[in-house]
């Protein structure tokens, strides 16, 4: 029998995959495409209606909402929410901590 550890992370599975950047990148991706993966099924649609609704194939948005969304910019994902009729609202603030990093997340509003 093959023992397998597993290690405890904080934070997206994409930090322990990836450099901070590509980190941040897919995580921000990952929480857009959960939005739309959330509109898919509160809607009961399957890919190709999804599909018609954003403007890509079915292939695209079976890889997109399997978590393959490295090659897909930020951009195309928020206008696929657009075109679903979200909003998409975006927030700029100083960050509390002085010469710290800011945060960038996707907050879902009722």
């Amino acid at each position: 029998m093959t023992i397998i550890e597993i290690e405890e992370v904080e934070g997206s599975v994409y930090n322990s995959l990836h450099d901070e950047k590509t980190a941040l990148d897919m995580t921000l991706k990952a929480d857009l495409v959960h939005q739309i993966l959330a509109f898919k099924e509160m809607n009961d649609l399957n890919q190709t209606q999804l599909g018609e609704l954003i403007d890509m194939d079915q292939a695209d948005v079976s890889r997109m909402l399997r978590g393959n969304f490295r090659n897909i910019a930020v951009s195309k994902i928020l206008n696929c929410l657009s075109k679903l009729s979200y909003d998409v609202d975006i927030l700029l603030k100083p960050h509390p901590v002085a010469n710290e990093t800011g945060v960038v997340r996707v907050l879902e509003t009722a």
